[in-house]
């Protein structure tokens, strides 16, 4: 600058084909490496997919086997998180419900015994009035054969004076003394 009048003028370039190539290079590179991540992330994503699904296969068949009556299945998943909490809680439940059922069995038979040395005739029904007990006295006295008991202690609910003694007895939660004509 001689004075505010420029002397010359300095430019400075590249050849447009240069960069190019070299844009097309940092690409190709960017496209390797999400290509390479997306293929590591997709294979760690089905190996922590295959390990979640298989303890969870086991505790659904547990559960299916525990469904048709198997309580004595157990289940032994070792994963460290939930999914171990839901097969010990699983394991508890069975557990559970094998007590209730010896005990539910031990007042069953209990209350079997209890009825069968009952001089008078006894038919326990249930909330719909179907027949679940009687003891041997009931059979005698009502003329019950074998096999068909329960076919005609189900029709004492329909007979007229029993129908309201047991609508009554429901009603107010006591015992009624009805006389029985079959």
């Amino acid at each position: 600058d001689a004075g505010g009048t420029p002397l010359a003028v300095a430019r400075l370039a590249e050849r447009i084909d240069g960069i190019e190539s070299g844009r097309q290079s940092v690409e190709s590179v960017l496209r390797n490496a999400a290509a390479v991540t997306l293929t590591v992330v997709v294979l760690l994503g089905l190996i922590a997919a295959l390990a979640a699904v298989r303890p969870l296969r086991a505790i659904a068949s547990a559960a299916r086997t525990i469904a048709q009556g198997d309580l004595g299945a157990t289940l032994s998943v070792r994963t460290g998180d939930e999914i171990e909490e839901v097969a010990h809680a699983l394991n508890a439940v069975v557990a559970m419900l094998r007590d209730r059922l010896v005990s539910s069995g031990a007042e069953e038979a209990t209350m079997q015994a209890l009825l069968d040395e009952l001089p008078v005739g006894v038919v326990v029904f249930d909330a719909a009035r179907h027949p679940v007990r009687m003891n041997p006295a009931a059979r005698i006295l009502c003329g019950f054969e074998s096999g068909a008991e329960a076919v005609r202690a189900t029709e004492i609910t329909s007979l007229p004076g029993q129908r309201a003694a047991m609508e009554r007895a429901a009603e107010e939660a006591r015992g009624e003394a009805v006389a029985l004509s079959l």
